[in-house]
């Protein structure tokens, strides 16, 4: 049970961490890239920083309720 926790537990600054990068990997790389995937990108930060706030940085599986 604790490998499954570990491989399924979430990390939010993680992954915030790693939508940053791809943004800012597109917007050297193709600056033409549509704002839509930005506006996407932005929003998914948005709902990960609302988790990390309320069950904070590691949200173990079946913690998470909408």
């Amino acid at each position: 049970m604790n490998d499954y926790n570990y491989l399924f537990t979430f990390r939010c600054s993680k992954w915030i961490e790693k939508l940053e990068r791809t943004k800012a990997f597109y917007t050297k790389m193709d600056p033409d890239a549509p704002r839509v995937l930005f506006d996407y990108w932005d929003n998914a930060i948005s709902e990960i920083t609302t988790a990390l706030d309320k069950y904070g940085d590691e949200i173990k599986p079946g913690d998470y309720r909408d």
